[in-house]
């Protein structure tokens, strides 16, 4: 999907949706060509979806937006990764998929 209003709509929900654990939304904005690594917010509080998603301990969303091309190291403006988020908030879950992507 090019840029444009629909690609930032499709964006701004795939974050919503990773945010929520929504798999079938996440699904189909995916589908609908919604970029993987779509942040949300502003300035200095901008989340990558995929960190959403491990910080809320969403582990299947997770893995959702990784097979499509997700940067597992995406970092919010802090400096704060996935794999930060999911262990700053016990996401037991999250950590162990996270932790088989870095491999060995």
């Amino acid at each position: 999907m090019p840029a444009g209003p629909l690609r930032r709509a499709a964006d701004r929900g795939l974050v919503q949706a990773a945010e929520a654990g929504d798999e079938a939304s996440v699904a189909q904005l995916l589908g609908a060509g919604a970029c993987p690594d779509a942040k949300q917010g502003r300035g200095r509080s901008r989340f990558p979806a995929i960190v959403l998603a491990a910080a809320h301990g969403h582990a299947a969303v997770l893995a959702q937006l990784e097979m499509a091309g997700a940067d597992i190291n995406a970092r919010t403006a802090n400096g704060s990764t996935a794999l930060m988020k999911a262990a700053e908030y016990g996401r037991v879950e999250c950590l162990r998929a996270l932790l088989a992507l870095y491999g060995p």
